[in-house]
């Protein structure tokens, strides 16, 4: 190995181990195979990373060559700062998002150059990278098989590494792997081949429930609210909820709330896959960003069968998670997005603030109920988001601070019902407040439910009685309640029970390819590699379980949306 190389994976080794350091300071305890077990894996990252690039040292010109090998520098100086940045936001490594973010270059540059000043520090970060170049030295000649021998033992090695499950810590499990493994195990990863993704199924699942309940709802218009990430640990710790959601739980005295509602993901569409889908989440990305969404069942369709006329309100970019073509795929005949936005009062690089969502979403709903006699408008807030810019008017702008964007999301849901009900069709209308998911993804469990416990709330005032519901459901469970509710006929195969039902069925998470089901208040989880591992309430530790129907839930959600294997 050249004096080049020895410096290059030294370089490359150092800011892996800065990484594991960094990442284990904020666990608990940090096993001896962690240390073990990380070394190799950053040693195979290295081998495919320089394996794999080392034709650019093949380069004859000097200037040329270190420029190239400054890329490389600067390629893996990203990655290790990605890697501190997906520490701190989901508690985990570099995975199967990057592919998501680089699908869209512009409405990313956008977001980081907004909430990390990238005009500023390109310029120097590309010089410093240049001159870790200069220092790394790169050899003048080469020779052309030490290059192939290279590449091709790069190759061997990402044919057979994997970020592999060794323990039931997700802590764990990330802080011994990297950035390079996590990317590269999703890439390699068919998730329309159920067989690559899901085990042989062994038992069948207990068949969800659907019951029916009506309180005279039918015709009434329809609002959903889907609200940005409001929850987190002041909505799990009741005694904070007055004060920081304290519009939410005012509006709660008159509906029905239900305390222990769970998301499935840790995305937003995630959510919308529940919400506006009633559908399961499959390991991987979400089904609204595959190829064949307008085969989920939907509630618009639903609903726009019924005569309703259907529109969602968004303030964001358009295109960013197929949401525009999602939106109309399903079934909503009008939408919106920042581009219809000109005179908003404030804007981040994530879109429109809620006060003018809400300002659009009311204008809106007074045009097509003045045109339709039925409507069903659905929104997606953006404001509690990082870069987390609140308007110079709200009382907790200035700071970037997430729970002040938290305050401001929960005001301007005040605001929105404090206008809602003058408006003549409020009380004819049936309005479900809900959270796509949690703020951040926090938990040692392979699926960290604990950040997965969100709002939801349903209000028809005179119509629905107020209460308290405290067992535990999805947001999955949505359309079919809502369809129930306004006893519209339909054929949409929704998965979720009715949220009135006194039993809920199963209550679908995922997380990282990870697949499982919140059970008698505990998690029981069928891991990628195809183990089941099981938390019992309040328990810190897990136990291998039976997999007790959860292959064949998810194998029959799977045919549901591709078809027969």
């Amino acid at each position: 190995m050249n004096l080049f190389l020895r410096r290059f994976l030294l370089l490359f080794l150092g800011l892996g181990l800065a990484t594991r350091l960094y990442i284990c300071s904020s666990l608990a305890e940090v096993p001896l195979w962690v240390w073990g077990l990380g070394l190799w894996n950053d040693l195979l990252a290295a081998v495919m990373f320089l394996g794999i690039t080392s034709p650019v040292l093949l380069v004859p010109q000097r200037f040329l060559r270190r420029a190239l090998v400054a890329v490389l520098v600067a390629v893996v100086l990203i990655v290790a700062a990605a890697e501190a940045f997906y520490w701190i936001e989901f508690q985990a490594r570099l995975d199967r998002l990057v592919f998501h973010y680089l699908a869209y270059p512009i409405e990313v540059l956008v977001f980081l150059d907004e909430q990390f000043y990238l005009h500023w520090v390109g310029v120097p970060f590309l010089l410093l990278a240049y001159g870790v170049a200069v220092l790394l030295d790169p050899p003048h000649v080469v020779r052309g098989g030490s290059v192939l021998a290279g590449v091709a033992l790069a190759l061997v090695v990402a044919a057979t590494a994997r970020q592999d499950t060794i323990d039931p810590s997700r802590h764990l499990n990330q802080a011994a792997s990297n950035g390079y493994l996590g990317v590269l195990t999703a890439a390699l990863r068919d998730v329309a081949d159920v067989d690559a993704i899901l085990p042989p199924a062994s038992t069948a699942p207990s068949p969800p429930v659907h019951s029916h309940r009506s309180n005279g709802l039918a015709g009434s218009h329809v609002v959903v609210i889907v609200e940005e990430s409001m929850a987190g640990p002041n909505w799990v710790n009741r005694n904070s909820r007055m004060e920081v959601f304290p519009n939410l739980m005012k509006v709660a005295d008159d509906g029905v709330l239900f305390e222990q509602a769970f998301a499935t993901g840790s995305r937003t569409t995630r959510g919308l896959e529940a919400i506006l889908n009633g559908f399961p989440p499959l390991p991987g990305i979400s089904t609204t960003e595959r190829d064949g969404f307008e085969r989920l069942p939907s509630l618009a369709r639903a609903l726009a069968g019924a005569g309703y006329h259907t529109v969602f309100a968004y303030g964001g970019w358009p295109h960013f998670s197929n949401f525009t073509n999602y939106w109309r795929g399903i079934g909503f005949s009008e939408t919106t997005s920042r581009d219809d936005f000109v005179d908003a009062a404030f804007m981040t690089s994530w879109g429109a603030s809620d006060d003018d969502l809400f300002r659009l979403a009311l204008e809106r709903m007074d045009a097509a109920v003045a045109e339709h006699d039925k409507v069903f408008l659905a929104m997606l807030t953006v404001s509690h988001h990082r870069p987390f810019e609140l308007p110079p008017h709200s009382p907790y702008a200035g700071g970037r601070s997430a729970t002040d964007a938290l305050r401001y999301a929960d005001a301007a849901l005040g605001r929105f019902f404090d206008a809602a009900r003058a408006k003549p069709w409020f009380d004819d209308t049936l309005f479900v407040i809900v959270a796509d998911h949690g703020p951040k993804t926090t938990g040692e469990t392979l699926i960290p439910v604990a950040s997965y416990h969100v709002p939801l709330l349903l209000l028809h005032t005179g119509r629905l009685t107020p209460e308290r519901i405290d067992r535990a459901v999805t947001t999955m469970s949505i359309p079919r309640t809502v369809t129930n509710l306004l006893e519209v006929e339909h054929a949409e195969p929704f998965w979720g029970a009715d949220l009135f039902a006194p039993e809920a069925g199963p209550l679908p998470v995922e997380h990282d390819y990870h697949v499982g089901w919140i059970v008698d208040g505990g998690l029981r989880v069928l891991t990628r590699d195809g183990d089941v591992w099981g938390w019992r309430a309040g328990a810190a530790d897990a136990v291998s379980v039976p997999e007790h129907g959860l292959v064949s839930y998810f194998r029959d959600a799977h045919r549901a949306f591709y078809g027969p294997d």
